[in-house]
């Protein structure tokens, strides 16, 4: 893979091999390296799942919230955790496809999108990230479920199939990939002098809450501690998706 064919990816399975060819790399908090550290191919993961939430049990979205908690205390851990909470929403999810009328098309597609949702899931939950990667595939499925439901006047949805991924969601997940790992044919340093009271106080609150309006301000917040990065700021300022693992907001709150 070429770097304006990373840049212009629209299917994320091109652009995870291109990542895996590269192999992980072990954490270094100065520097965006080209291949990315192996737990942000699950914090991929777990970003194409968190686009399906409306259709994940209670157990799904505390196994999510485990591996992105206890990760730092030991994978080990966090994995056992994600699991105990997981299996029974997996089970419930099966249990559902197993009863519903296959003949009632829109109740059929949202079970079958919350079966979809917690096998995504289930991937996250996988020991090497390479196979927690892979969850975005059961993820887009879930998706276009979803969309296929919202959409009586679609007649197109099978009754009998999961339906195929929407290529929109593929798009999508490709967007997450580059907020994730950023450009892995460029290396980007970090000054540790950018990381000040005021950039790490606006980067903390936007990975806890889950919420990244203020990526201009951050830009800004960098600028004025010396950060002439024009990978950094670009990043920070043009539109785009962002999510938890933003490499940007990684460099400044010293994670992998």
């Amino acid at each position: 893979m070429t770097e304006s064919e990373w840049l212009a990816g629209k299917h994320p399975q091109p652009m995870l091999s291109s990542l895996f060819a590269r192999g992980g790399k072990k954490a270094n908090t100065k520097l965006r390296t080209t291949g990315g550290s192996d737990e942000r191919h699950r914090m991929f993961g777990i970003a194409c799942c968190r686009r399906v939430t409306n259709v994940l049990e209670f157990g799904d979205t505390y196994a999510l919230a485990c591996l992105e908690i206890y990760a730092n205390e030991g994978l080990r851990e966090a994995l056992l955790k994600a699991r105990r909470f997981h299996r029974p929403a997996g089970n419930s999810a099966s249990h559902a496809m197993s009863e519903v009328d296959s003949s009632d098309r829109n109740a059929y597609l949202l079970v079958a999108a919350r079966l979809l949702a917690s096998g995504a899931v289930w991937f996250c939950t996988k020991s090497k990230p390479t196979q927690a990667a892979m969850a975005y595939a059961e993820a887009a499925r879930a998706a276009a479920s979803i969309s296929l439901s919202a959409n009586p006047k679609n007649d197109t949805a099978p009754t009998n199939a999961f339906p195929p991924p929407l290529a929109d969601e593929f798009a999508v997940q490709c967007d997450l990939l580059r907020d994730i790992f950023g450009n892995p044919f460029r290396s980007v340093a970090f000054d540790p002098r950018w990381r000040t009271e005021h950039t790490i106080g606006l980067a903390l609150r936007m990975y806890d809450e889950r919420e990244f309006a203020a990526m201009p301000i951050l830009a800004d917040a960098l600028e004025e501690a010396g950060c002439e990065s024009e990978s950094i700021l670009t990043h920070c300022r043009e539109p785009g998706v962002h999510v938890r693992g933003c490499w940007v907001v990684d460099l400044v709150l010293g994670k992998s």
